[in-house]
């Protein structure tokens, strides 16, 4: 009896020792790929930014070519 007790201890540790090597091998791996894109995010937010500033300028542009075409139209005399 205390051998099949002995047994099943050593199945449930090697079941949970498994779980954990498992569980580690996961985190491992996770932390891997973040850190094989970890400079991606930083880049992203990079070239969003000089993309909405680039937009910005063009907007701005346009608008003061539009009220100078609206100013000229009103100055016709």
């Amino acid at each position: 009896m205390t051998a099949m007790f002995a047994s099943v201890q050593t199945a449930e540790e090697e079941a949970l020792k498994a779980a954990i090597k498992q569980k580690a091998d996961n985190i491992q791996s996770r932390n891997a790929e973040d850190a094989a894109f970890e400079g991606c995010v930083t880049d992203d937010l990079s070239s969003t930014m000089a993309e909405l500033l680039t937009n910005s300028k063009q907007t701005a542009q346009h608008r003061r070519d539009m009220l100078q075409q609206d100013y000229e139209t009103l100055n016709t005399d």
